[in-house]
């Protein structure tokens, strides 16, 4: 039984690798010569999809703590 799941899953996933096709698979600066000019247009209208409400930064250090400890220490000559 666990023989034959592994290859029939495989073959179910692989059958339906050929559905995608290549417009669906956006590639870096639109095509292989990385032309970055596509033929689609804006639409006239933009809408925000999403954003991401983001905490406050706050340093990466507690505030006593020295950023350059290792020039507070006597360097011999």
């Amino acid at each position: 039984m666990r023989g034959t799941v592994f290859p029939a899953l495989f073959t179910v996933v692989y059958s339906m690798c050929h559905l995608a096709t290549a417009a669906d698979w956006p590639q870096w600066r639109y095509d292989a010569g990385h032309g970055a000019v596509t033929p689609l247009a804006l639409p006239d209208q933009l809408h925000l999809q999403w954003s991401r409400q983001l905490p406050a930064a706050s340093p990466a250090w507690p505030a006593t703590q020295s950023k350059l400890g290792f020039d507070l220490a006597p360097e011999p000559v």
